[in-house]
């Protein structure tokens, strides 16, 4: 491949083709061919604008570089001696008819760049040749009769890749997916992300990288001795129909590979060969089909393949593989065993999230006129995580004035959600949002807004029944039972291990005023992403509130007591306002006289 510096010195250099043009000439034949770029040896082409036509290169004492970087359509048969094709970003070349490259010649297709069309041909003159692929070829035939290797780190869709001489390397940092994969054992295939076969693969020689894997309809050979599968950890070859194993296949000895098949689709008797399965590959065998015979005049094809598993290497029926291989673009559809059973994990942490309802005036700043507990539960079957539960706990209510409350998804696509349903003390929450005048839409979620608002309660006194606007488990009435929301979010990727919601992009906020726009308190660390759709975050009184903090998180906290002001209550609470890095552990030194705990 070629830097972006070195491309642009071959451009600027560079002639631009004129159709029907031999760019092998030499300036002797005169007229068009009296351009400098014929007295040359190496010689610099380009194409730079929509081509639809032909150019031929015919002699063979001159070396041919033609960077694209427009569209270049060719219509008739075309051969080139000596010449690389270079398809930078941009640029594409359309093959209507076979493109032939002879003595040396190749390929390179930079990102961005695409090569399509009918069929790609190197003659058993160019051996040697190291193509590249790095943006998009999309053929019906690679054919391939020299040496050499082909490097692919981009995205190849072919109808048949085909190899006819010895020695050719087919190395895949990509996507490649073909209909016919011929390597007629002349071929070497690199696999460091995903292959995948409809119809009939061979190859010499096989290596899987970790993290990878291959998927064929056949999979042949031309039955020699010594054809060689080297499997990395955490790799995967799946074949779906007729298989022949008559190869050495040697595992991972640290970590799993995955050998999927069928057994009764064995094609060959390994009686009396070298072939073998050993380290630890587990081979998930469909119709496993055992002959039951004792001895080895008695084997079958599948008794043969059992005879030659060694070192560690297994048998499981299908779906019972101890492998997980996450879906992927280097993995395909991966692999999953089947569900043992959802496992339920906790989060350990209970965060709380205290407003103040005055921005941007500081108040009493006791930070009680609204306490929520959220904690996390996580659905998982074999570790992928399939739902989220956030379960929200409306904990205490200081303030004298009507208060609702909803949650924010902060880039979160809202395609990443399957559904979302509610369930606890649903109906104390979700009831105060069908008054009249609420501040929040009676909607599982909010719109006019690209990321995901659920609304959690429109007056935080009616959660618990009540209608005037009196103080709730601050030092006046004291709740006898907390109610919690259950919000379960479903997932449309169920195969993440890691979940994609986190308090880290969890916004909870509070709010007053009417639906028209309401007026939003978020937390500090949300203050760039501003109010919901429907809602507004006083922006211009920002400077008025100073270093001052309306919203907090901490885990588990202990809220002062009413008309306690927080820096009274928390003596190191002021410097961590004023500065998120210092005393980030304000929280575990209260004056124990002037807080509430309430489990």
């Amino acid at each position: 491949p070629y830097t972006d510096a070195q491309l642009s010195t071959m451009l600027a250099s560079a002639t631009e083709i004129q159709n029907n043009w031999d760019i092998s000439a030499p300036s002797s034949w005169g007229g068009q061919y009296s351009a400098p770029v014929f007295n040359q040896s190496l010689r610099y082409f380009k194409i730079t604008k929509d081509f639809n036509g032909a150019f031929s290169s015919t002699q063979t004492n001159v070396t041919i570089k033609i960077i694209i970087t427009a569209k270049v359509t060719l219509n008739q048969l075309t051969s080139i001696n000596s010449g690389e094709f270079i398809i930078a970003d941009g640029g594409e070349l359309v093959l209507n008819n076979q493109l032939t490259l002879t003595n040396g010649g190749y390929v390179t297709v930079l990102g961005g760049g695409k090569i399509s069309g009918s069929t790609l041909y190197f003659s058993n003159a160019s051996n040697g040749i190291a193509n590249y692929n790095g943006g998009t070829i999309n053929l019906t035939n690679l054919d391939i009769s020299c040496a050499g290797t082909f490097y692919n780190a981009g995205t190849m869709t072919l109808g048949k890749y085909n190899a006819s001489s010895t020695d050719m390397q087919l190395v895949n940092r990509g996507n490649i997916k073909a209909t016919e994969i011929f390597g007629n054992n002349n071929t070497d295939i690199k696999n460091a992300c995903y292959i995948e076969v409809t119809n009939n693969l061979t190859a010499r020689k096989f290596i899987l990288g970790s993290n990878s894997a291959i998927k064929c309809g056949s999979f042949t050979s031309d039955g020699s001795d010594g054809l060689t599968m080297i499997m990395n950890n955490n790799s995967m070859f799946e074949c779906t129909g007729n298989i022949s194993l008559k190869r050495i296949i040697t595992g991972p000895t640290t970590g799993k590979a995955l050998l999927k098949f069928d057994g009764s689709k064995i094609q060959d008797n390994n009686k009396y060969t070298n072939s073998t399965t050993s380290n630890n590959v587990i081979c998930e065998v469909a119709n496993q089909n055992p002959s039951g015979g004792i001895y080895t005049w008695q084997f079958n094809n599948y008794d043969w393949f059992v005879y030659g598993l060694k070192n560690g290497a297994t048998i499981c029926n299908p779906g019972k593989a101890d492998f997980l291989l996450p879906a992927g673009d280097c993995t395909g559809a991966g692999y999953t065993p089947e569900s043992t059973g959802d496992v339920i994990t906790v989060d350990p942490i209970v965060y709380s999230y205290a407003f103040e309802d005055n921005f941007p005036q500081v108040g009493d700043y006791d930070f009680n006129d609204v306490v929520m507990d959220l904690s996390t539960e996580y659905t998982k079957s074999n570790n992928k995580i399939k739902n989220i539960q956030l379960n929200v706990t409306l904990k205490a209510i200081g303030a004298t004035k009507l208060l609702g409350a909803g949650l924010r998804l902060v880039n979160i696509p809202k395609s990443a959600i399957k559904s979302i349903t509610f369930n606890g003390d649903k109906d104390a929450y979700r009831n105060t949002l069908a008054a009249a005048n609420s501040m929040f839409e009676n909607a599982t979620t909010e719109s006019g807004d690209n990321n995901i608002v659920i609304p959690l309660f429109a007056d935080a006194h009616k959660v618990y029944g009540y209608s005037d606007r009196t103080m709730l488990n601050t030092g006046g009435i004291e709740l006898s039972q907390l109610y919690t929301l259950k919000i379960n979010l479903e997932l449309a990727d169920q195969t993440q291990l890691t979940p994609i919601i986190t308090n880290d992009n969890i916004d909870m906020f509070i709010a007053y005023g009417n639906l028209t726009k309401r007026s939003e308190i978020h937390l500090y660390e949300f203050k760039n992403y501003g109010a919901t759709g429907h809602g507004n975050v006083h922006s211009e009184n920002l400077d008025v509130a100073g270093n001052y903090t309306w919203g907090i998180k901490i885990p588990e906290f202990k809220y002062p007591k009413e008309g306690v002001n927080i820096v009274t209550a928390y003596p190191e609470f002021s410097k961590w306002a004023q500065n998120r890095l210092e005393n980030t552990n304000w929280y575990m030194n209260p004056d124990s006289g002037k807080i509430i705990s309430k489990k």
